[in-house]
Order: C-alpha cells, then structure tokens, then sequence
C-alpha cells in the first residue's frame, strides 16, 4: 500500500512538473494580447452613391463593431446565461466548468462540453484554430488568463460581441440583427436576442435560416438558461417560449441598385489596395445621383422589353417544368420564373416560386407573336393555347401600375445608359445591361460598337472649324465612288431621297449621309481623325476612308458621352469618372480622386454654333420624339448603323448629358425600323424627363463673338424681314454674311461640284 501511494505521488508531482514547465515553454510562444487593442475586425467595402446611399458590399463577412455600452442589457444577459454566467467572477478560466467537462469526458468517453470561458472563446477566436485538440485548448487556457492581466471584463466582452461568429456570413451581434431581422440591436425583442445568443454554440448548423426546428429548440434552451440564472422572469419567459419564428434572411440594404458601378468601383479600388479593401470596413463614395440612377435603371429596363416584345415570342424556357425546376430558377431583373398550372383560350394560370398562383389574362398574352428571328415576327395569336401549354416553365413581369402579371422573357438584345454632368465628367447615372447578375459584360464602358449617324456631329464641327458654315450649301447627289480596284460604293440616305443642294445646318438635321460624307471629303480624313482625337475618340478606330463620315468606328457609349460634353460646356474635354473618394469605417478620407482639369479643344464659337445645330434636331429634325419632354434646351442626335446593328441617341443641355445605346452582342440587326429614334430614344426621353424634372432650363452663355443674323434659307444670302424665306442664322462674327461681302469669294460657299 505503501509503495502504490508513493508510485501515485511521485506521478502526481511528475504530471505537475509537466504542466508547468509545458505552460512556461507555451507560455513564451503565445501573441503578445497588447494586440487585441490593434486588431482589426474585418468589415467589407461598402460603395455609396453621392448622396450617402448604399450601393453594394464587397467582403466575405458582414461586421460592424459596436460599444458595449450601446448593446441592449438583454442580449448582453442572454449571452452571458447561455455562454458564461460566471464571467465576471472567474480570472478568465472557469475551473468548475472545466471540471465539468472532465466528468463528462470520463463518464460519457468522449469531448462533449468545452468548459469555455468567453475570454477563451476570445482567444481562440483572434489566435488559434477551432479545431479541438488538447494542446489548442492549453492554449486557450494559457492566454485566457494573458488576456484577463491585460484587459477588464468589459472589453473582453466588447470583443467578443463584436467577433464571435453568428452564421450566415454575419460576425457580431450588430450584423446577426440585420442579417435576421434587418434590425438595429436597439430594436431587437427578447426572443430575438435569445435567438442570436444562441448561435456561437453551432452557428452554421442551428442558425434560423439553416435549421428553423433545431434554431427554435437551442432558443428555449437559452431562455431556459436566463429564467434559471433570474434575468427574467416567468412571464417574460412564457411570452418568450412561445414567440413565432420571426427570421429571414436580410442581406444588405440596398437602397439604390448600380451594381455596374459598384464593380467599375471594387476594380479601381482593389488594382490600388488589393485584398484589403474586403476586410477594413473602407466606405467607396461615388458620384452617382441616386434620383438619376433610378431613372436610368427603370427607362433602360422598359426599353430592353419594350424592344423584346415588339420582337416576338422566343417560347417557354422548359416545356416540363416542375416544382423543383421552378424553386431552382432565379429572378431576372424584375422577372419572375412561374410554372403554367393551366392554359384556357384567353388565359394562362401560373405558380411562382413562392407558391403564388397567379392569372395571365389575354392582355398579358396577346403580344407574344412568335420570334422568326432577324428582327422578323410572326401572325398575332389568336387563343392562349397557341402560346403555352401546361407546365411550361416561362417569366412573368407584374405591372407595377395594377400588380396584373404579363408574360414575359430575358430580352436578348443589349443596351446602356450613360449620364455625366457634362462641366464636370462626373457621372451621375450608368447601366450597361438589364441584369448584371444574368451578365457581367458593362455595355456602357465596354461595348465597342459604330456611333453611325451619332458620330456626325464631329464631322460637322470639323467643318466649321475648317472654311464651312451653317449656312454653306453641300450637295446631297447621288454618289458612286470606287470603293477598291474593282468595287464601287453607292452610299445612300435612309430614305433613299436626295435634296440637291442642302445647307451645312439642314444636312446634320436631316441626317443626310450624302452631305456628311462630301464634307468629309471636303476637310480631310486626316483632318477629321485629328478633330475627333481631341473629343477622346481612339485615332486607331477611325477608318482612313469616307465611311467614316457615317459613324464606322469604334466606340463606347460612355466615350460617346464624354465625346458630347465638348459641345455641352463649351469646349472642354472633362475626364469621366464615377469614384470620387474613400474613407475608412471613422470617416477619414484616405484616398481622393485627383480629376484633371477640364482642357478647352475646340471654341467656345464652335460649341455653342453646333449646340444650336443639335437644338434643330430635336426641334424638327430626327430627335423630334424628344419634344415631348417640354423643354426649350434639348441638343442631340440619332444614331443608326449599317443594316440597322446599333441604334443611339445622345442628347444633352448645359446641365449634363446621358447617351443611350441598343444593339446585339453577335452584332446582327435590331431588325426593320429600329432606328436610332424609334429605339434608343425613347430610353433617352424617359430618363431626362426624370433627371431634369423640377429643374430649370440650362443652356450655354452666347459667346461675345457669335451673332445671329437673317439670311435667305435657300441661298444662305442676306436678307431683310420682308422676304418670306427669310430666317435668322447663326456665325461667328467675322464670317457673317453683310451688305458688302455677300457671295463673295470670303463667304466660302460650297461649290458642290468641286466636290467630286
């Protein structure tokens, strides 16, 4: 017996000189815990509009810190009944805990309950893996008790509040509210924080959106815990037990959708700052107006569709569609997936994917001619049933007017909206596609395509720039010029009409492809690919032949929009930019967009003559559609390609100016009819309507050196007030027509037949 007590002492005294010098020598390998007051917890990038408005967030975790004090007593005694009720007794180690965990490891066999404090919990947490491993937990014990020596209760709580992960990407009581409840703590009820309390334990397992049977028991298990421990009592208990589920997923707020900007945003910031704008809570403020952006986004969604259903019916996108199917589809912009349940000669009923049964009467049907491809359509239907069949799986839009469902489709064709405040280069509103999320691919900034008819407004000031006038007359003849050796080019108008001699004014008005292309011809090419670089156009792009007169170069409709704000602010090239600063997650400004200054490329003469020109476009030319925005300070211009592949409008007022742009990714045609004013247009009226409401008229100040004087509309020669063709034109003061000089050699009026 007695030799068994000595073998047990001297293993006793073994064991403990073990441990104490395993602690010394773990001890000196454990992080010096000053860094806890360092650490910094990971927040994502948020991207706001200028006015302070969430745009998007990139980040792996959803976290925002928060003082103890501004934490509910609740949660606070929710947490501490489920997870530590003795944490402001103990020294960072609870031993009857751990004792508690041994009897369970001796008796059951096996590790089952931790005996973690919420300083160990901490500590794990910053410094050490979570896999359970006895040495981990040494660890955890050794610099648990580090942390206490260095830090009161209070802030190791803090910490733990603010790291502890509580499923769903959301780190922090702070985030788990909105996450669940898209709450503030402040609003939270009792059950709700009960809820939130309970989730370090198994958060990706028990969490309420994962698991709402096993959520709603480790719930009660916690209102069990803070009923026992006298935080509440029997009442409050009751009416807690037997609260409904309440939770849901909230991702982040968005309060305006401008996820194009947002990635434009995250790749500027991350080519500068790499992986750490995901993690340092860094606030992206752009310089997009949030009125705008919703105007942008709502005309440019209404014109993809319009376009689409003028365009036919592609058909259902599965024909035996199921539940299963239908839940696996995903929304499209503000399209639904919906599975046919019943087809009648005048209607079709439909599930969604929430289980809503709804009815698509004939009037959300009747348009779904079929789809013969190139932009030709079938005969109307008659009946439903030559539309859809039962369990055809199809999208549906809900009229936002009368909350009536249409059948619908993702439209095919592309199309982009840019805005800038054309004094600035600031942009204000931009959408390169219908659903970001269904594609990637920016139309607004990286859709290389042919201006057409857009583009000839440069042409034009080019002109100007060179001899010509508003008033010089061009002759718009039938053309047949030798395109190579062996092939000829017969260019012709739109409307395959001819005016004979037409003015410089009239010419851009009219769009006249004739007249634009003797003009070009008339100043040069390489006069031409100079004037147009000065605007941002690419030289590379530009063709070194007449069809450059028709818009047969390269570009992007925010280039386009840039290219415009020259003629919108009188002369100056503005660099496009659409990030303004970033901040960090106090609201100190750590990086500030240096904007070069506006440079002036063409006079202020010239601008103003050629906004006037624009002006006339809109007034009776091919922008009329515009008129019914009502406002006297509309330029613009129409643009259409070759065989109808891309269709513009780029319009503007002092105040800013916005392109829009409709076209295919295989380049094919929009089909017969779809002009620049039929389809890009209307997108462009709807969105400056918005844009520009309750805003006075803009225009440019008249520069000192242009004058307006009455000329014969015909001739271009003075005039008096008498004659019935009189009409009052625009020039610079040294090249307008008077008494002495009219129709002399100094006037350079064009003789058409010097031309060609």
């Amino acid at each position: 017996m007695f030799n068994f007590i000595k073998i047990l002492f001297t293993a006793a005294v073994l064991f403990a000189l073990t441990l104490t010098f395993g602690a010394i020598y773990l001890n000196a390998s454990l992080p010096n815990v000053e860094e806890l007051t360092e650490a910094k917890l990971q927040i994502p990038l948020s991207v706001y509009t200028k006015d302070g408005k969430l745009i998007s967030q990139f980040g792996e975790y959803r976290r925002s810190p928060v003082k103890l004090a501004d934490v509910p007593q609740g949660l606070i005694d929710a947490v501490l009944a489920t997870e530590d009720h003795r944490f402001y007794q103990h020294t960072g180690v609870d031993f009857i805990g751990l004792m508690r965990a041994a009897h369970h490891l001796l008796v059951v066999g096996g590790r089952g309950q931790g005996g973690s404090t919420i300083t160990m919990q901490v500590a794990r947490n910053f410094y050490l893996s979570p896999e359970k491993t006895f040495i981990r937990k040494f660890n955890e014990i050794l610099l648990a008790l580090k942390i206490e020596r260095e830090f009161t209760k209070d802030q190791i709580l803090e910490l733990y509040l603010n790291k502890i992960y509580l499923g769903s990407r959301a780190y922090g009581v702070v985030a788990a509210a909105q996450v669940y409840y898209g709450k503030t703590l402040d609003q939270l009820t009792l059950p709700e924080m009960a809820m939130i309390a309970g989730l370090p334990q198994a958060p990706s397992r028990l969490n309420p959106i994962n698991n709402p049977t096993g959520a709603k028991v480790r719930r009660t298990h916690v209102l069990n815990k803070m009923y026992e421990y006298g935080y509440i009592d029997k009442a409050a208990y009751d009416a807690a037990v037997n609260a409904p589920m309440t939770e849901t997923y909230h991702g982040p707020k968005v309060e305006v959708d401008a996820p194009y900007v947002a990635e434009i945003i995250r790749q500027i910031l991350y080519k500068q700052l790499g992986d750490k704008i995901y993690i340092e809570g860094l606030k992206a403020y752009t310089t997009i107006e949030s009125q705008e952006q919703l105007a942008a986004n709502n005309s440019l969604e209404n014109g993809l569709l319009n376009y689409d259903k003028r365009h036919g019916y592609r058909g259902p996108i599965g024909l035996n569609g199921d539940l299963t199917l239908l839940k696996e589809a995903s929304n499209v912009g503000p399209l639904k997936p919906a599975l046919v349940t019943k087809v009648t000669a005048d209607s079709a009923t439909a599930i969604l994917a929430d289980e809503e049964t709804i009815t698509i009467n004939w009037n959300g049907l009747s348009w779904a001619r079929k789809d013969l491809g190139q932009g030709r359509v079938g005969a109307y239907p008659k009946v439903a049933t030559d539309i859809l069949k039962k369990d055809a799986l199809i999208y549906v839009l809900k009229n936002k007017a009368d909350g009536t469902y249409r059948l619908a489709q993702i439209p095919e064709v592309q199309g982009a909206i840019v805005a800038m405040d054309p004094k600035t280069g600031a942009i204000t509103a931009l959408a390169g596609g219908f659903d970001f999320f269904e594609n990637n691919f920016n139309a607004a900034t990286q859709a290389k395509r042919q201006p057409g008819s857009s583009f000839k407004p440069f042409i034009y000031a080019a002109a100007l720039d060179n001899g010509f006038k508003t008033t010089s007359m061009i002759n718009d003849a039938p053309l047949v010029i030798a395109d190579t050796p062996t092939t000829l080019w017969r260019p012709q108008n739109d409307d395959e009409k001819f005016f004979g001699p037409t003015s410089l004014r009239m010419g851009l008005v009219l769009s006249v492809n004739l007249v634009s292309i003797r003009l070009l011809d008339a100043i040069g090419i390489d006069t031409l690919v100079e004037y147009a670089s000065r605007f941002g156009f690419d030289p590379k792009t530009m063709p070194r032949g007449l069809s450059l007169a028709l818009g047969t170069l390269d570009t992007t409709p925010l280039e386009m929009t840039t290219a415009y704000s020259v003629f919108a602010n009188g002369g100056y090239k503005v660099t496009a930019h659409v990030f303004d600063y970033l901040s960090d997650e106090k609201g100190n400004i750590l990086m500030k967009n240096e904007v070069a200054e506006p440079k002036p490329v063409i006079s202020p003469e010239t601008a103003y003559i050629m906004t006037d020109i624009l002006k006339d476009v809109i007034q009776r030319g091919t922008g009329r559609g515009a008129l019914q925005i009502g406002r006297g300070d509309l330029s613009g211009k129409t643009g259409s390609t070759n065989d109808h592949r891309d269709a513009w409008f780029v319009g503007y007022n002092a105040d800013r100016v916005a392109s829009v742009w409709f076209g295919f990714s295989r380049n094919r045609t929009l089909g017969k009819g779809e002009y620049g004013a039929q389809t890009a247009l209307p997108v462009w009226v709807d969105f400056m309507r918005e844009a520009l409401r309750d805003k006075p008229e803009s225009v440019l100040a008249q520069p000192k050196d242009v004058v307006f004087v009455r000329i014969n509309r015909k001739t271009g020669n003075l005039t008096s007030g008498n004659d019935p063709d009189a009409v009052f034109e625009i020039f610079t003061a040294d090249t307008a027509p008077n008494e002495t000089k009219t129709n002399t050699s100094k006037e350079k009026w064009v003789n058409p037949a010097n031309l060609f």
